[in-house]
């Protein structure tokens, strides 16, 4: 029943309107947005009091200029100031007028002059470049290349000169001139080379003379003696007289030489051997005259070896089976072979052979994340291969198929209100707690709880008030203790009593007469 007298402290924020401008080449970013066209834009922001900043932006956009150039020079080239001695593709950058870039592509060609030496060698005079030169000399002349260049030709040039000679000869039925064939007097004349290239022009005032030729034959064993010589070899022979004109008299022998024959032989033979009619059973060099059907002697050497056969017995002893001579033998037993000896007579083996079995067998393991077998760890499922030795030294091949099963390890977490119940144990306190199981394979599963505890809160209030209140949301008109749960902040109860006292207005009429 009493006033409410309620006091506003009002401010009043204004409103912002800014104009801006703005030069760029190109593009612009404003406000967060690119802009590439000229134009007046408009974006509203906030003030830092909360209120309409409007902010206008007269913005020039100038664009950057690219250009291509092309130049064809010769060995260099000055372009914008650098000079360049290779062809390329060159990008220079300048500034227009309003100061964006311009970029000026140049595609340059650089063309090279040549200098170039020659040298040429001629017989008593040369034509170069449409000059006749009859003198050595270096002699220089510039020309254009087809890029339009200097070509500058240098050329060492050597003049030598012809030579005419004149020579004579006599000769015997024929001559042989500069590689050609003469038989009869005359004069020739024939053009060579000199060692320089040239012309050698030579005249040859040639002479004939002629030989006379006979001819004879002869048969001998082994050499014959013919005009004080000894020949050993059947032939044509020819001996040269002289005629009176100091020509040669050609005598021409028809020689046979028929030999007499001396032969090695050699013969490799098994315990004896028959040579001529005789039997040999021991090695030695052996000899015998024969004739030829030319009436010489024919002598015949035998070298002879006489090789003996072999009788050996072996022994061996192996495991399972054995390679004896190309042959698989698996049971033990005396077995005789027919080989032959390094020298091709009979090696006569006997072998005394003894075969021991091995042996195989198979085992199984089961067990948790490691096992040890003959000495090594394994630590995973497969089926693994040992081989040992019997007590005859053959081999023992265990085979074990092993089953490993892994223990397991996790990690779970918690959070529950005033206690918890993990495994058939109660926990009312934070913890991290390890329980150790057993997987379905027998193997440790060990689990570990990150556990949170949470509390439940009660809280009691008391409140007064006239005819009714509200309280968490509930109308409340008469006295009482009431209470609600709510929930923290972590999810759990908050019980919250209230002591509630509702005292109630009085409403009265009175009059009064005066």
């Amino acid at each position: 029943g009493c006033d409410s007298i309620v006091t506003m402290d009002l401010t009043i924020n204004y409103s912002v309107f800014n104009t801006d401008s703005l030069v760029a080449c190109d593009s612009a970013i404003w406000n967060g947005n690119v802009y590439n066209t000229t134009g007046i834009y408009v974006d509203t922001l906030q003030t830092d009091l909360g209120c309409d900043s409007i902010v206008t932006m007269d913005m020039m956009i100038n664009y950057s200029i690219q250009t291509n150039d092309s130049l064809v020079a010769c060995d260099s080239a000055v372009w914008n100031g650098n000079t360049y001695y290779t062809s390329g593709i060159y990008v220079d950058t300048l500034q227009t007028d309003l100061g964006c870039d311009s970029i000026v592509t140049m595609d340059m060609t650089i063309n090279y002059s040549i200098q170039t030496t020659d040298s040429l060698v001629a017989c008593d005079s040369a034509v170069w470049n449409g000059n006749v030169y009859t003198l050595s000399g270096i002699y220089i002349d510039t020309l254009q290349t087809i890029n339009g260049c200097d070509s500058i030709v240098t050329m060492d040039l050597t003049i030598n000169y012809s030579i005419q000679t004149t020579d004579s000869l006599v000769a015997c039925d024929s001559a042989i001139w500069n590689g050609n064939v003469y038989n009869t007097t005359g004069i020739y004349v024939d053009t060579l080379q000199t060692d320089l290239g040239c012309d050698s022009v030579v005249t040859m005032d040639m002479t004939i003379n002629y030989s006379i030729q006979t001819n004879d034959s002869l048969v001998a064993c082994d050499s014959a003696v013919w005009n004080g010589n000894t020949y050993y070899t059947s032939g044509i022979y020819v001996d040269t007289l002289q005629t009176t004109l100091s020509c040669d008299s050609i005598v021409t022998m028809d020689m046979t030489i028929n030999y007499s024959i001396q032969t090695t032989d050699s013969l490799v033979a098994c315990d004896s051997a028959e040579w001529n009619g005789n039997v040999y059973n021991t090695t030695g060099i052996y000899t015998d005259t024969l004739q030829t059907i030319h009436g010489c002697d024919s002598i015949v050497t035998m070298d002879l070896t006489i090789n003996y056969s072999v009788f050996n017995p072996d022994s061996l002893v192996a495991c399972d089976s054995a390679i004896w001579n190309g042959n698989v033998y698996t049971t033990t037993g005396i077995y005789v072979d027919t080989l032959q000896t390094n020298l091709g007579c009979d090696s006569v083996v006997t072998m005394d052979l003894t075969i021991n079995y091995s042996i195989a067998t198979n085992d199984s393991a089961l067990a948790c994340d490691s096992v040890e077998w003959n000495g090594n760890t394994y630590y995973t499922s497969g089926i693994y291969v040992d081989t040992l030795q019997t007590d005859l030294g053959c081999d023992s091949i265990v085979t074990m198929d092993m089953t490993i099963n892994y223990s397991i390890a996790t990690t779970d977490s918690l959070v529950a209100c005033d206690s918890a119940i993990w495994n058939g144990n109660v926990y009312t306190t934070t913890g991290i707690y390890v329980d150790t199981l057993q997987t379905n394979l027998g193997c440790d599963s060990v689990v570990t709880m990150d556990l949170t505890i949470n509390y439940s809160i009660a809280t009691n209030d008391s409140l007064v008030a006239c005819d009714s209140v509200v309280w968490n949301g509930n109308v409340y008109t008469t006295t009482g203790i009431y209470v609600d749960t709510l929930q923290t902040n972590l999810g759990c109860d908050s019980v919250v009593t209230m002591d509630l006292t509702i005292n109630y207005s009085i409403a009265t009429n009175d009059s009064a007469l005066a």
